[in-house]
């Protein structure tokens, strides 16, 4: 796969380049050229579905 290329959020300046799945917590990082900070976060996937609740957890 291709790494993508994460960029300052201001002014647009590349980073750095990530690899799928590189990262696995977040990361902040000030750009050189206009000293914005940037906070990357892995990105998680969200669950499909509630679990469903048991009786015996309902009545509680």
């Amino acid at each position: 796969m291709k790494p993508e290329e994460i960029r300052c959020t201001c002014c647009a300046k590349l980073l750095f380049k990530l690899e799928p799945n590189a990262l696995g917590g977040a990361l902040e990082i000030k750009c050189p050229r206009c000293r914005a900070i940037n906070i990357l976060r892995p990105q998680q996937s969200p669950s499909p579905k509630r679990p469903d609740r048991t009786f015996e957890e309902a009545s509680k």
